[in-house]
């Protein structure tokens, strides 16, 4: 479970009968759970004595649907002869942590003496939602237990709860065995089916930072800007529109539609597809704005001058303007392009896509030869930025955001799966978190998440349709940055929203449809000038 601080001292305990015991149990014993230790942590360089336990995958399954109960809890090869001595000191866990919840875990864990256990984050459910605590029975000098850059020393016979949820790693430089008695505890005020919905840690984590620092006020002062949003209506069938052009006033709050995307030249197969419009961009006094596989060119009175095609692009999601060029994600071919926006064509091309299981390929081309990739969508790739350093390329297919410079890519922070926008930003990364419905920003020291507006049911407009995979409420997309701290996020039904990352709360939100299908896609500033 994740907690404000690395760790907390709960209190203290008497373990000199329980240690007597651990001290004198045969080689034999420590060996009798091997297996099971092995299924719950393979690479872990410990032994391990259980009383309590559940497989991850049974915790998923029933934690889904109900309350787990103590009877779903097994009992292990340790209880009967353990439990006896192990009972006072969970009574008092169970005291201090609240009472009424699931004791999901008991172990003793030994470390030898050249042991260690890797960084890591644990990441099961179960592990997420549990209270982790450790009282320690035996100890040494060199012990080296770091949690989150923390070296800490855990004292014999005191009880601790550590933050599982950051990097933490053990090793055992000293003559002696290290042995813990570890306990989970799933608290009562989590233990329901919402444990297992998207973000549940994320919103957590929030309140309690929320709780333990309150943010200051959301900065009402500051006069908002005009942003040009494009969207796509998810479903539309031929012949309706399926997508559209707005400015919105986030100051008055006014919007006027500028075009009413119906052209029927497109393929009306899925959800989405051809659909809409997607990325855009205002280059001094023409306006870019990218569809399926087409990139046009207005005046700021929404006359179209050009539009450009190319064999890669295909699937388009999002544009970044930078310096005198434009990139654009080519999703149908796992690339980006470059339009130079002085010699108004394409003249290059990224495409990455995975070489093995464990690492990607960069393959650079020039969009006008017919030399690059074949078309795919292996990792749906749907924002690119760019800075000085390099290009940053996201999709719903990596798990990290992937900073590009010269012919090298590496990955520059983790991400969840199922993400749009994602950018670097303020020493970390700036995303619509779109499986868990939040905005969010992650950095090593800071984070902040932002629930995506969500509406009445009985406000919305075809939801009669039925499939959340066509169109719900809360899909997050379109992002892009205002001044300090604060920055505008698009969500469906076609929403646009300015939030205050310094107050971790919404300044305005401005509604467009309560058509469930209607999702915006595209968001930047009209305005430039700050």
């Amino acid at each position: 479970m994740w907690i404000t601080t690395p760790y907390r001292h709960l209190g203290s305990v008497d373990i000199s009968a329980l240690s007597e015991q651990i001290l004198s149990l045969p080689e034999q014993t420590w060996q009798a759970d091997e297996k099971l230790r092995r299924d719950l942590a393979f690479y872990r360089e410990t032994n391990s004595i259980f009383l309590k336990s559940i497989p991850a995958k049974s915790f998923n399954e029933i934690a889904a649907l109900r309350p787990l109960k103590d009877s779903d809890i097994t009992l292990q090869s340790g209880w009967e002869s353990l439990h006896e001595q192990v009972q006072p000191i969970l009574d008092s866990v169970v005291s201090l942590l609240g009472a009424g919840g699931i004791v999901t875990r008991i172990q003793f864990a030994r470390m030898r003496p050249n042991s260690k256990i890797m960084p890591h984050i644990d990441q099961s459910m179960m592990l997420v939602a549990a209270h982790r605590v450790h009282v320690p029975l035996t100890t040494n000098s060199g012990i080296r237990f770091d949690i989150d850059g923390h070296n800490v020393q855990f004292a014999v016979g005191e009880i601790y709860e550590f933050n599982n949820r950051v990097v933490h790693s053990v090793a055992n430089e000293g003559d002696t065995d290290r042995i813990h008695l570890i306990i989970d505890y799933l608290p009562a005020e989590i233990n329901s089916p919402k444990v297992m919905t998207a973000g549940f840690d994320k919103r957590r984590k929030q309140r309690m930072v929320n709780s333990a620092s309150p943010p200051p006020p959301p900065r009402l002062d500051y006069p908002l800007p005009t942003v040009i949003a494009t969207s796509v209506i998810r479903g539309a069938h031929k012949d309706e529109s399926h997508g559209g052009v707005y400015l919105i006033d986030l100051q008055s709050e006014e919007i006027e539609q500028v075009l009413d995307w119906d052209t029927c030249d497109i393929s009306w197969e899925g959800r989405g597809w051809d659909r809409g419009l997607r990325g855009v961009a205002v280059y001094g006094d023409q306006v870019f704005i990218a569809a399926s596989d087409e990139l046009f060119c207005y005046d700021r009175d929404f006359n179209q001058l050009a539009s450009w095609r190319n064999p890669y692009l295909r699937h388009a999601h999002e544009i970044c303007l930078y310096e005198d060029s434009l990139l654009i994600t080519s999703t149908g071919f796992d690339a980006v392009l470059q339009f130079n926006l002085k010699s108004r064509e394409f003249d290059q091309g990224w495409c990455v896509r995975p070489r093995n299981k464990d690492t990607l390929h960069l393959q650079n081309f020039n969009p006008r030869a017919g030399n690059g990739p074949a078309a795919g969508n292996a990792i749906h790739l749907n924002n690119v930025s760019r800075d000085a350093s390099g290009l940053y390329l996201s999709g719903r297919g990596l798990p990290f955001l992937l900073h590009i410079d010269e012919q090298n890519l590496k990955p520059y922070r983790k991400l969840p799966p199922g993400i749009h926008n994602a950018m670097k930003y303020g020493g970390g990364a700036l995303y619509n978190d779109t499986n868990s419905d939040l905005l969010s920003f992650e950095s090593d020291d800071a984070f902040c998440y932002l629930d995506v507006p969500q509406y009445p049911v009985e406000t919305l407009l075809n939801t009669e349709l039925g499939d959340e995979k066509l169109a719900r409420q809360g899909f997050g997309r379109g992002l892009c940055t205002y001044r300090e701290d604060i920055v505008i996020a698009g969500s469906s039904p076609s929403t646009v929203t300015v939030w205050d990352l310094q107050a971790r709360a919404a300044i305005k939100s401005v509604n467009i449809s309560m058509d469930i299908r209607n999702a915006i896609h595209g968001l930047t500033l009209w305005n430039l000038s700050r």
